[in-house]
């Protein structure tokens, strides 16, 4: 079992804990005791308090070699010189996270002399993100699994009123991909063939890539059109970040803050930045010609108020940057185009880092409820050679893909078999973290942490 040093038990830390405490052995390292102390200690989960900038108490955590050190405290200077003492240890591979974009560039020629394999950014990483899903032409939310060839996406029934009082089999449209999860009336349910749809539910679809397109092609009538013009709403990091790397498009950014206008105006010729008070019923009312709105503003409650009104002045493909975790029990079935979060796009690329490329759900909140794993079947589990139908699968939870050992994705039906070498890509209602567990085969002693979203 490869070993991980995880320094910083914030957001980020908890986040890539609770996707890797289950096929990793993880030392945990915080300098708040009280957030030490929430950490269930296991075979393989070791909370320890400590302040890592302390030389004598971080020379004697590096008596032992890790295989991986994750640097993810909120201070990029306690992140870098971690890296480099790491490294210096033998550490295999360091990861760090880096707040000020401005050092990353800096940091990116020298990061090998300094001993950083992997550098992450909230702001690059989003705007990779944004670029991902506007030149991809995409038109809904989504979280993707198994290197892109299974999506996970929310569909709301008020759009295919014919659902309802109509049994899960039944429903033709839905045949060829899987209803992993149903939001009714404020509560996540795991359902099956005979679940009967009712008015107002939010149901979560899981499918091949190219099923998830045809089947939000054929209910949303999208446009496939290649986008050139681009609204950013709000100065700061992040719409900077995404206006470089669509510099080739017609930017235009809206802020009231006349001292922000005055100091980037000059710095980015390519884009035109104007003053507009930012609300208003009408707000975009002189903005509605654009292939792709973003809205990036530091207020949370702010984004999701504008991100309301451009939908419903059916704006096109609206995506809102959200920060507060707060929020995200409302958030799925307001059908914005994408959720930016930061903190959980950089989470979820040094889980990839850790995981050879296996991920969690960041876009869809599920009612902060429930989540998305995609976890690699060892090779003595008990569940290969049978069906799923053959398989005690837990309550509260639902096998929703597979990803074979040669790349294949299966949307696994009752008489698909579990077969040697592979991923599967498990829904998850966050009550039911310890039987997935147990499910996976892993020694019933060591206890998932439980999420910070339970």
């Amino acid at each position: 079992m490869e070993k991980v040093l995880l320094v910083g038990n914030g957001y980020v830390g908890l986040k890539i804990l609770s996707a890797i405490s289950s096929e990793m052995d993880v030392t945990v390292v915080d300098k708040d005791r009280n957030s030490i102390n929430e950490i269930v200690e296991t075979d393989n989960i070791h909370p320890v308090y400590g302040n890592i900038e302390d030389r004598n108490f971080a020379l004697n955590l590096f008596k032992q070699k890790y295989d991986f050190v994750v640097a993810v405290t909120n201070s990029d200077k306690t992140n870098i010189l971690l890296s480099t003492m790491a490294k210096k240890n033998g550490t295999k591979c360091t990861i760090a996270s880096i707040f000020q974009k401005d050092s990353v560039e800096q940091l990116t020629f020298l990061k090998e002399s300094i001993g950083i394999d992997r550098m992450y950014n909230m702001a690059i990483e989003m705007s990779s993100e944004v670029e991902r899903i506007i030149k991809d032409n995409l038109s809904y939310q989504s979280d993707v699994f198994g290197k892109g060839r299974i999506e996970v996406v929310g569909h709301s029934v008020e759009m295919d009123k014919n659902f309802v009082g109509q049994q899960l089999k039944n429903i033709g449209e839905l045949k060829t991909v899987l209803v992993v999860g149903i939001t009714r009336k404020g509560e996540i349910l795991i359902p099956n063939g005979e679940t009967v749809i009712e008015e107002d539910d939010y149901l979560y679809i899981m499918g091949l890539s190219k099923d998830i397109l045809n089947f939000k092609h054929k209910h949303f009538r999208l446009e496939r059109k290649q986008n050139r013009k681009i609204l950013l709403v709000g100065v700061n990091e992040f719409s900077l970040q995404i206006a470089e790397v669509f510099k080739e498009y017609d930017i235009t950014i809206i802020e009231e803050d006349i001292e922000k206008i005055r100091k980037y105006r000059t710095s980015y010729s390519n884009v035109y930045i104007h003053k507009a008070k930012l609300k208003g019923g009408e707000f975009f009312r002189n903005f509605k010609n654009y292939d792709a709105t973003i809205i990036t503003t530091d207020n949370d409650e702010m984004n999701i108020v504008l991100g309301i009104i451009a939908n419903r002045q059916r704006i096109n493909q609206v995506m809102v940057k959200l920060s507060d975790i707060s929020y995200e029990s409302i958030i799925d079935d307001m059908n914005f185009t994408s959720v930016l979060k930061p903190m959980d796009v950089v989470a979820n690329q040094i889980i990839k880092e850790l995981r050879s490329d296996r991920g969690i759900s960041i876009y869809m909140a599920f009612n902060n409820q429930a989540e998305v794993y995609e976890f690699k079947l060892r090779d003595n589990s008990n569940l290969i050679g049978k069906s799923l139908m053959e398989i005690n699968i837990p309550e509260g939870m639902l096998v929703g893909g597979i990803i074979r050992k040669d790349g294949m994705a299966v949307i696994p039906r009752g008489k698909t078999m579990i077969e040697k070498g592979d991923n599967l890509v498990i829904f998850c209602k966050n009550e039911s973290k310890g039987k997935l567990n147990r499910f996976l085969g892993i020694n019933n002693s060591r206890r998932f942490i439980q999420s910070i979203f339970s």
